[in-house]
């Protein structure tokens, strides 16, 4: 419906400029109108000649017969709807779409904090993306999808096509009081292919987007719920010393935390935490619902709350 309404409001405003260029007197005193127009004495209605030639459907070609002319030197054309020219700002029919299906939501006001534990203020957080209600029957859905997607077949078995050898028919069919054979890399002989062995294949299962993003959502919220969740000013680290972030996070109490930072991961942050098997780093855009789960504490930086409002508000 939104896709014929923005092509009708294309053609209302065509058909607009049309009329305005027929009811000019350098248009009427031409010999164009004896053309283009039914009758000799020039009115609104034109014919599918005109129509091709701006551009304009058949179906308002005849709503523009229908219509009467008004008389160019007593009155003049009004100017276009305000409205009208507002619909066709929308560059094209996807924009409009992401428009219309962003979340509607309310913010509330969360503290940031140092790495100290000093506060920096506070941020805007959107209920949408932080208070959503609990569904554990997605984040499985999504955990199961997860998983699968990265299940792969470490060692692929060889068939009796990748085996080497056996080309040749070990003895002739009939004669010799043996069993028939065709190759000495049968599944049947020893050093022969394996006949239904594990081969490279795809584990993955189908999950639509909203589900992925609706689970996010949720994991992001339950953290919040648990009192889990903290947010860093940056994490830009003084150094790239692996003591200087475990003194951080014994200041704060974690035994096990993810910390999700901008598009780019600070350069002493990812130094200091690749020798702690239980302090993970991520950019924003690998934010995913099974290393939220995994870990007990949530730290997120402001690039990744913002990061995650323009992604998350969608349906």
């Amino acid at each position: 419906c939104s896709m014929l309404m923005a092509q009708a409001n294309r053609l209302l405003l065509r058909s607009h400029r049309l009329h305005k260029a027929l009811s000019s007197p350098t248009f009427l005193n031409s010999s164009i109108p004896n053309v283009l127009c039914r009758s000799t004495v020039p009115t609104f209605g034109v014919g599918l000649s005109a129509a091709r030639t701006f551009g304009l459907a058949p179906n308002v070609v005849r709503y523009m017969s229908a219509v009467p002319s008004p008389n160019p030197a007593k009155s003049k054309m009004d100017p276009v709807p305000e409205s009208m020219k507002n619909s066709m700002m929308v560059s094209s029919f996807k924009e409009e779409m992401k428009r219309r299906q962003r979340v509607s939501t309310t913010y509330f006001d969360f503290p940031v904090s140092e790495f100290s534990g000093e506060e920096r203020g506070t941020i805007s957080l959107a209920a949408a993306v932080f208070k959503m209600p609990h569904r554990t029957d997605i984040l499985q859905r999504v955990v199961c999808w997860q998983r699968a997607k990265a299940r792969v077949i470490c060692r692929q078995s060889k068939t009796r096509a990748m085996v080497s050898g056996g080309g040749k028919k070990p003895w002739k069919q009939k004669g010799t009081g043996r069993a028939r054979a065709g190759s000495i890399r049968s599944p049947l002989w020893r050093h022969g292919g394996k006949a239904h062995g594990p081969v490279q294949r795809s584990f993955e299962i189908k999950c639509q987007k909203k589900v992925r993003r609706l689970a996010l959502r949720t994991a992001l919220s339950a953290r919040l719920a648990e009192g889990r969740l903290v947010i860093w000013d940056s994490d830009a680290l003084p150094e790239h010393r692996t003591s200087l972030l475990k003194d951080v996070t014994s200041k704060w109490g974690w035994s096990d935390a993810l910390v999700i930072t901008g598009p780019m991961v600070h350069k002493n942050l990812a130094l200091a935490s690749r020798n702690l098997h239980w302090f993970d780093v991520l950019p924003c855009i690998g934010s995913n619902v099974m290393s939220i789960l995994k870990r007990r504490q949530l730290v997120l930086t402001r690039d990744a709350v913002e990061y995650l409002h323009k992604f998350l508000l969608r349906l």
